[in-house]
């Protein structure tokens, strides 16, 4: 517990604990580097609980640890045209240029949602885990590769 660890917590009046941890996207492809993951995660919230016990709540404990959504952001590092991939996937695309500058793609398996820009830079939201995130984008990768400029 002696390492410091990036996070950010949100601790409800009903004693449930939100832990957030800073870093890298999870897939080499996207960013090289380092994933924080569900080790980091279970330490930040060991510390999290201590530090509520510090401050006056001696019964505080971690129970019931458990990752229920996973984001992560990285780069293409190329271009897309996103106009072109809403044509080509419909069903799965959303993207209206007139209220935002991201095409919204939904991935069916693993759940998720993957925002890209025309720049190339791609957010996954709703994904359980790291590897869920990667999957999808092993996924996705391909058919943006194909519209790229």
């Amino acid at each position: 517990l002696t390492e410091p660890v990036r996070a950010t917590a949100c601790i409800t009046s009903a004693g449930y604990v939100k832990v957030s941890l800073q870093g890298p996207a999870p897939c080499a492809p996207l960013v090289p580097g380092g994933q924080p993951g569900v080790a980091e995660l279970k330490l930040a919230a060991k510390k999290v609980a201590l530090l509520v016990r510090k401050s006056g709540h001696p019964d505080a404990q971690g129970g019931n640890f458990g990752v229920t959504i996973f984001s992560a952001s990285g780069e293409l590092r190329f271009p897309v045209r996103l106009d072109r991939v809403a044509a080509k996937w419909p069903r799965h695309v959303m993207y209206d240029p007139d209220v935002t500058a991201s095409l919204f793609y939904r991935v069916a398996r693993p759940r998720c949602t993957v925002q890209v820009s025309v720049s190339g830079n791609v957010q996954i939201r709703g994904a359980t885990s790291p590897e869920a995130a990667c999957e999808a984008m092993r996924l996705l990768h391909p058919i943006l590769r194909e519209f790229s400029s």
